[in-house]
């Protein structure tokens, strides 16, 4: 911590640019131009170090007297590190040894350099593809066709596939299609596991066409964002598979899509085991979420319950002052009969009095055994006022 005066800030501010000594204070330059803020201190302005430099005249402010309520003192601490993020979590050892014995299991697996015996998944789609073809071939209306292996890096994904698809079935489990497309997933132990495979495109701007410039739909632009293909084939697993686990592979310049067949298949025989061990943290969220849900329905029932026993008791200690007032003004009520008393309407009158004994008798609680005021109170729960 640095405990500076007003005007020993104001020095060091004119001496050394802002975001150096905001560095040696530990505080960023934003924090250091709030202090200065407060204690209405001029700062270098823009250019001003600059300027110094180079040898050009600049021009110091003067620190102006402080006025009222002015801060004159600073203690500037260094700002506390922020907290390194928490790690991906651990892999248990049973998930782990598991993905272990998988990944023994699968061995070389190479990618052959021509489809001429491809697996029987690619075969279907390359002939659905070549069908489709001579069907445009012999209509007169043809529909757009794009072969799925018209292009160099087409026929690399297809290779890439055929191999992964053989390997994974090698495995004992399956791929399967979704009969929508040429689209396909793996699937082990009952669970569907889909993937991606396609050619990475960077984004870029380029410099609008003649026509373009012309177009409506660009008249405020300069540019028009395309996507440019790479040549650069992408493998990426999109089930989300929780803990551990790599997604996507791509090529490199010092290894392509083909040799890294044997990772990405390793990676696809972890996945039950991940997506198993996903569920099982999902579910014990999910159990500590309704506990904590239940526990905080359960403080709020009691206090329910609380409020409405309390506004019982309360009830029953204004029934007794009720009955105590009545008793008392009973009691004048027969005094005031006694030094007024008359024939007529005498017989009515110790008749109301009697019943407005026996009222006041009934209604005050103090007039009943404690236990069974107790039981009444108990009985009442967090509902009876609502």
């Amino acid at each position: 911590m640095a405990t500076l005066t007003r005007e020993e800030l104001y020095e060091k501010i004119w001496a050394t640019p802002t975001h150096k000594l905001a560095k040696e204070f530990g505080i960023t330059g934003t924090g250091l131009a709030k202090i200065c803020k407060r204690m209405d201190m001029p700062v270098p302005p823009r250019g001003y170090w600059n300027k110094l430099q180079a040898g050009k005249p600049v021009v110091k402010y003067r620190l102006p007297p402080a006025g009222q309520g002015t801060q004159l003192r600073v203690a500037i601490s260094p700002t506390p590190p922020k907290p390194a993020p928490p790690g991906p979590p651990k892999i248990p050892e049973t998930v782990a040894a598991e993905i272990a014995t998988e990944t023994a299991k699968i061995g070389h697996v190479r990618v052959p350099e021509t489809l001429s015996h491809p697996h029987p998944l690619i075969r279907k789609w390359i002939d659905e593809d070549r069908g489709r073809e001579r069907e445009n071939r012999r209509s007169r209306w043809p529909m757009p066709h794009d072969p799925i292996d018209g292009s160099e890096i087409q026929k690399r994904g297809l290779r890439i596939l055929s191999a992964l698809f053989g390997a994974w079935e090698r495995l004992g489990h399956r791929v399967k299609t979704d009969g929508y497309g040429h689209r396909a997933y793996f699937e082990a132990d009952d669970r569907k596991i889909e993937f991606a495979l396609f050619e990475y495109e960077r984004q870029r701007r380029r410099p609008l066409t003649d026509e373009e410039k012309y177009d409506p739909l660009y008249q405020h632009s300069k540019w028009r964002q395309i996507k440019e293909p790479t040549g650069q084939l992408v493998f990426r697993i999109k089930t989300q598979i929780g803990i551990g686990g790599k997604t996507e592979w791509r090529d490199q310049p010092d290894g392509p899509l083909e040799q890294q067949v044997e990772v990405i298949l390793a990676e696809l025989a972890a996945v039950p085991a991940l997506l198993r061990e996903e569920e099982a943290r999902r579910r014990e969220a999910e159990r500590r979420h309704w506990e904590e849900q239940r526990r905080r329905e359960e403080q709020k029932r009691l206090r329910r319950l609380d409020a409405a026993r309390w506004r019982h008791f309360v009830d029953l200690a204004m029934g007794a002052e009720q009955a105590r007032s009545a008793r008392a003004f009973l009691a004048e009520l027969e005094q005031k009969c006694r030094s007024e008393a008359t024939e007529d309407g005498s017989k009515e009158l110790r008749e109301w009095l009697e019943w407005a004994r026996e009222k006041a008798v009934r209604m005050d609680p103090l007039s009943r055994p404690p236990s069974d005021l107790l039981r009444e109170n108990q009985s009442v729960d967090e509902w009876t006022y609502r």
